[in-house]
């Protein structure tokens, strides 16, 4: 499992605050459920709002 992939698991239901989808920036009815086709998305967001607390080296 690579970081990104070990991140978006231990975020969890947290990362869907920074989703594209679920903040209504992608357009779609709402009777369609999330399939999690924008979390890596999210995980972009998440990683500039919160950028000081990673290391760059890594």
């Amino acid at each position: 499992m690579n970081r990104n992939e070990e991140l978006k698991e231990s975020l969890g239901e947290e990362l869907c605050a920074y989703c594209p989808w679920r903040r209504g920036e992608i357009d779609h009815t709402p009777e369609i459920t999330c399939d999690g086709m924008f979390c890596d998305d999210a995980l972009e967001e998440f990683l500039e709002d919160n950028k000081e607390y990673f290391d760059s080296d890594e």
